[in-house]
């Protein structure tokens, strides 16, 4: 029987978990093989075509493990297992079928479990990582970050021997952990859970590799939690958007995950706040705060506008004309702009309090 838990399933849209005791219902053995056929990601197409032309080459075993009464589930083999099947219920004449008849009997590895359940998960699990980490049909990194999870959290394995069991940095590892739990949290939130998706997850990967993010988020290492809630949720929305008032998502993906870390590294908080507010898109402020051959400090702009307005003599004020008082009007009503918005930002926690600037 197909695997209907396959580690292939997780971010599929409508997945869930399984409980062992129905996998041999025909409706989910159903299901298993419709999101195997469907997903063309999984290129069961090209498997079975190749089958169809070469017959069936078991370079590797399909490996199952027992279930009860005589049935035995897929622990790694799903994909060929699924494009048999595919092959055998569309032959026209399956008893003339050389193909079809060569399937009817397939060798398979058997896994036979031990005493220890826990024990029988872990080798499980890890056969099924070692050839879909590293090998030649790589699971995404929701899969990848699923599996070291589940070693880490579920069977208690150090962090030294999920990255030497599956050829992973310890680096990798531990950033794919804290993205999955990232994302974990993010689905448990009351106002945000409903819109999570699992793709999602390559958004909290990208934050977990910019440290100027985690920061901004308030990252604490020893909890392995953030810390400032408000932004926490500021964030989520940026995500998923607001359905309710409908907003769209801000970031969409990693390349707009990369210029929101340069954002909040780029030491302009206006256009930070702007951001967050909806006012521009993430591609505005990545053009807004990509760096000036010879960046000039706003209170250095102030400082040498105060100057030049120092030296303004009597003789110049006499003559100003229309023009030049419309510009100075505007010029004040742009400074009490820029004093209001400023105002918002310290309340807001974006800016330095009056007094307080060196």
């Amino acid at each position: 029987m197909l695997d209907p838990n396959n580690p292939r399933f997780h971010d599929l849209p409508g997945w869930q978990e399984v409980p062992e005791h129905l996998f041999a219902v025909p409706s989910v053995q159903s299901t298993a093989y419709q999101r195997l056929e469907g997903a063309d990601r999984l290129q069961i197409h090209d498997l079975r075509e190749s089958i169809k032309t070469n017959g069936f080459i078991p370079t590797e075993l399909i490996v199952v493990r027992p279930y009860h009464e005589g049935k035995y589930i897929v622990v790694e083999g799903n994909r060929r297992l699924a494009a048999i099947r595919g092959i055998v219920a569309n032959a026209i004449d399956p008893e003339n079928d050389e193909v079809v008849q060569s399937l009817q009997t397939i060798e398979v590895a058997e896994y036979r479990p031990t005493d220890d359940p826990i024990r029988d998960e872990v080798n499980i699990r890890i056969l099924q990582g070692v050839r879909h980490i590293a090998g030649p049909k790589q699971w995404g990194g929701y899969q990848k970050a699923h599996l070291i999870a589940d070693l880490h959290d579920r069977l208690q394995e150090d962090w030294a021997e999920i990255s030497q069991r599956l050829a992973l940095g310890p680096r990798v590892t531990a950033r794919y952990y804290r993205a999955y739990h990232a994302l974990k949290d993010m689905t448990e939130d009351e106002e945000y859970g409903d819109f999570v998706r699992l793709d999602l997850f390559s958004l909290w990967d990208e934050v977990f590799k910019n440290p100027t993010i985690r920061d901004w988020l308030g990252w604490n290492e020893a909890a392995n939690a953030f810390g400032d809630t408000p932004k926490l949720r500021t964030f989520y929305e940026l995500l998923v958007g607001d359905p309710a008032e409908g907003r769209e998502p801000s970031i969409t993906n990693p390349q707009h995950m990369r210029a929101f870390g340069k954002l909040t590294a780029s030491g302009k908080p206006l256009v930070l706040h702007r951001f967050l507010t909806g006012e521009i898109s993430i591609n505005e402020a990545e053009r807004l705060t990509a760096t000036d051959p010879a960046p000039v400090a706003l209170q250095d702009t102030f400082k040498g506008f105060l100057e030049s307005l120092a030296e303004v003599s009597i003789e110049e004020l006499r003559t100003l004309g229309p023009q030049g008082v419309e510009a100075m009007q505007e010029i004040m009503r742009k400074l009490a702009q820029i004093n209001r918005m400023h105002g918002v930002l310290v309340a807001e926690g974006f800016g330095v309090p009056n007094g307080d600037a060196a």
